[in-house]
């Protein structure tokens, strides 16, 4: 009885001086990549697979905003090695992808399937791609029972992780000439607010100031005493890019 006594408790000190959750083996993961673009453009995030001990069904719906994005291409990873399937319109939102290994359980670890979205051009800000197990025409499927099992119909118990596409104002041009020479004022933000050319004599006194609305060209009057220009860009009274200096003598 003591040696029984004794071979539980030195069991036991050795499972408290174990670290949190290394006596229970990490679960497996389905993820969505972060990703960064600009609005009007378009942007690719990876479906990834973690931690996978073997599946024979895999199938899981992608749900995103359709107001700032439109899904237009789905490449599957054909290293697989398994059936794929996926909704027949890149319109179904939520959207499915189902692999299916009916023969033996699939240990593939990894990139998934690339999905490609069209951004519109009046999205900013932060948008989730969510992912979740797949649920069914009807919405009805249960997670390791319908969908995600192994060989023997054993649930794969699955954690899942939304990714986040952030969406960024594309960086706009401003070209303004004067005198005979181009300067180019860029920055990632709307083309609004004013272009502010202010014209210095030799001395470096101020001698004239012209202001523009922000458009892709202006073509800027220069004052006949000046000798170097500098121009600005700004919204609301505050530079939206660095100013550039010109040069005329």
């Amino acid at each position: 009885m003591k040696r029984i006594m004794i071979g539980c408790l030195l069991t036991a000190l050795l499972l408290f001086s174990l670290p949190l959750g290394a006596s229970a083996a990490a679960k497996p993961n389905v993820s969505i990549q972060c990703a960064s673009a600009e609005s009007g453009g378009t942007v690719s995030v990876a479906v990834i697979l973690y931690r996978n001990t073997g599946f024979a069904d895999l199938s899981f719906e992608i749900a995103y905003d359709t107001s700032a994005f439109q899904l237009v291409g789905v490449e599957q990873n054909s290293k697989i090695g398994c059936s794929f399937t996926a909704s027949q319109q890149f319109s179904q939102n939520p959207y499915m992808l189902n692999w299916v290994d009916g023969t033996s359980s699939n240990t593939f670890n990894g990139t998934l399937a690339v999905l490609t979205f069209q951004i519109s051009t009046a999205a900013i800000g932060e948008y989730p791609i969510e992912i979740s197990y797949y649920k069914g025409l009807n919405g009805d499927y249960k997670d390791g029972i319908d969908v995600n099992y192994d060989q023997n119909f054993d649930p794969l118990h699955l954690t899942y992780s939304s990714g986040i596409i952030t969406v960024e104002e594309p960086e706009k041009e401003i070209t303004v000439t004067l005198g005979g020479k181009t300067e180019v004022l860029s920055a990632k933000h709307a083309l609004t607010g004013q272009i502010c050319v202010a014209g210095y004599r030799e001395n470096g006194q101020l001698c004239s100031v012209r202001l523009y609305p922000a458009a892709e060209k202006i073509n800027a009057a220069v004052d006949s005493g000046a000798v170097r220009i500098k121009i600005f860009w700004l919204d609301d009274s505050r530079p939206v890019c660095a100013a550039k200096t010109v040069l005329l003598k």
